[in-house]
């Protein structure tokens, strides 16, 4: 069952896509054999110093666990069986800007995937292995983003503070959930 969190926002400029234009996406926390976070970077696309967690928009009609299972194959390399996801958190965000809400729900499922190797795929250019001190300062890295730090695009432009204070927020959460239930997910 996943942890339920809100998460209210107050945003600096129209928001970016995942706020605006979807109401779902479902993030994967990857551990490996070794402790270490399994993440995506998006070489040109991130600001420096910043990664995310595996993950994306949950297609009409698809449920949550299918569209992790999905994501998993298409970012990683491979295809996990649904046994082996964790349901760690629900995060529900809110943000506005001026007079105009948006809602998401971003749902993060833990992922114990070993020494397997991985291969990054569909939008994820490289595979990063992070440490908790790493994983800590990347979430340090979001929160520090800057709001007029823009990233424009054929859709308009979005502030990369904005993206950084939803996406601090749920990298936090996840880890603290993760630490919440230590040695039950070191079982998995």
């Amino acid at each position: 069952m996943f942890k339920e969190i809100d998460c209210k926002v107050e945003l600096s400029h129209l928001p970016f896509e995942n706020l605006r234009y979807r109401d779902r996406t479902v993030l994967i926390l990857g551990k490996d054999g070794s402790g270490k976070f399994i993440l995506g970077d998006k070489k040109g696309f991130y600001p420096e110093g910043i990664v995310r967690m595996i993950g994306g928009g949950i297609n009409d009609g698809e449920d949550v666990l299918s569209a992790a299972i999905r994501e998993t194959e298409e970012e990683l390399g491979i295809k996990e069986p649904a046994e082996k996801f964790v349901p760690l958190i629900r995060v529900n965000v809110e943000g506005a800007f001026k007079e105009e809400k948006f809602s998401h729900t971003a749902f993060v499922y833990y992922l114990p995937l070993g020494m397997k190797e991985l291969i990054s795929g569909d939008d994820v250019s490289d595979v990063v292995r992070m440490d908790e001190a790493e994983y800590r300062q990347l979430v340090a890295n979001y929160f520090g983003l800057a709001s007029d730090n823009f990233f424009e695009h054929p859709g308009g432009k979005f502030s990369w503070g904005d993206y950084g204070k939803v996406y601090g927020f749920i990298h936090q959460a996840a880890l603290d959930e993760v630490k919440a239930r230590g040695r039950w997910l070191g079982r998995r």
